[in-house]
């Protein structure tokens, strides 16, 4: 192929910074694949084609039939996956998939042990790699029977996250007694959903620390980015609206390297640690396996995650990048405002905290960008959109 042809699934925040990646560079041609068309970056001029797909999470065999069926088309083309409907099957259907495309994404024998927050935690333990204390229960009498061995506040999240969302519209449950954690947990069993019940860490989220990653085709850590959160949406336990490039962790790095070589894993992900007051300890949270809402982070610091797959896995060139802008904030405007307005009381921020980032000479948009300002005026449609209830 003489083009330089890449497809990016999901065409939000994560999807538009993959856009923008490349698009930037040069020379490629950048599929916005979607299964809605209102997303942010299907309004991005560095979107070469807009596609419209089935989503995974409707109909997997659709989406799958969807992607053979145009296989000889885009024959030899990179997919850059920005959603966990999408990463899982990808990794389930790989081998089919190969004989047209190029993946990142690994299979489902490794991703599964990664995406599934119950392996990942008994991989964790066969590697001595720290996590908050997690209990898998069967049923609600096994609970009874550690009723004296639970520590309140507590959270009950899902072994598979995306399905969890989708049905309930949160990430988790969380629990201050007993009994609402019966009741939490009997409202994910009744609809279906495994789940582990887990400690919180406590501290603020200046504790969270992040190492973006990516093991090339050779098994090689090629690329490391490491950032923290300064704000999350919602509070305490969210997605990052606020972030920060920081400087290299070995700490953080040493175990990652550890989980992932415990599973043989390549390609793209994202781990998240808390250090935990009680004990000093980095506690592993989850590890994400697709291209992130923060990718934009890394990129605008020095790291371009997307380019350095391509480059591995189209072109065969491996390229290490570990230097980068060590004080860059990136900054999700709408979200931020909105959690301003909504949760100033309850955040423990004051206002030259909830200031700084915005005045900082060394900052970064995850949508606004004057020279691409199309995503940045879709965007603020789709919030008065949701704030009118359409």
């Amino acid at each position: 192929m003489n083009k330089k042809r890449v497809i990016v699934q999901g065409c939000g925040t994560a999807g538009l910074a993959v856009i923008r990646a490349l698009g930037k560079v040069g020379g490629f041609e950048v599929i916005a694949m979607t299964h809605t068309l209102s997303e942010i970056g299907c309004a991005s001029k560095y979107a070469s084609e807009i596609v419209k797909m089935p989503h995974p999470g409707e109909s997997e065999k659709a989406y799958i039939d969807f992607l053979l069926e145009n296989g000889p088309k885009w024959k030899g083309t990179l997919i850059l996956e920005t959603g966990d409907y999408m990463a899982v099957a990808l990794s389930k259907h790989k081998n089919a998939l190969s004989e047209y495309y190029r993946l990142v994404t690994p299979s489902w024998k490794v991703l599964g042990c990664y995406i599934e927050k119950d392996a990942l935690y008994r991989m964790a333990d066969a590697c001595g790699v720290p996590h908050p204390l997690s209990i898998t229960p069967e049923s609600t009498e096994s609970l009874e029977k550690i009723r004296s061995e639970l520590l309140f506040p507590c959270i009950i999240k899902p072994v598979n996250s995306h399905e969890f969302v989708k049905h309930f519209g949160t990430k988790m449950f969380h629990a201050h007694s007993f009994d609402e954690l019966i009741s939490h947990y009997r409202k994910a069993q009744e609809a279906g959903f495994k789940v582990v019940v887990q400690e919180v860490i406590p501290g603020p989220e200046s504790n969270f620390e992040r190492l973006q990653a990516y093991v090339n085709s050779k098994g090689v850590m090629a690329a490391r980015f490491f950032n923290a959160k300064v704000r999350q949406h919602p509070p305490n336990f969210g997605v990052m609206r606020i972030g920060k490039s920081m400087k290299r962790n070995n700490d953080v790095e040493e175990l990652t390297e550890r989980i992932l070589k415990q599973g043989n894993y390549k390609g793209y992900c994202s781990a998240e640690f808390k250090r935990d007051p009680r004990d000093n300890k980095l506690k592993l949270i989850e590890i994400n396996v697709r291209m992130p809402r923060s990718g934009w982070l890394a990129i605008k610091s020095g790291v371009n995650m997307p380019l350095i797959i391509y480059k591995d896995l189209v072109e065969d060139v491996q390229i290490e990048c570990n230097a980068y802008n060590e004080s860059l904030y990136w900054i999700e405007c709408h979200t931020d405002w909105m959690n301003i307005l909504k949760n100033r009381s309850k955040e423990p921020f004051s206002i030259r905290d909830y200031v700084s980032p915005y005045v900082s000479s060394n900052k970064t948009f995850a949508v606004w960008d004057h020279r691409d300002i199309g995503p940045f005026l879709r965007q603020t449609r789709n919030v008065v959109n949701k704030l009118k209830g359409k």
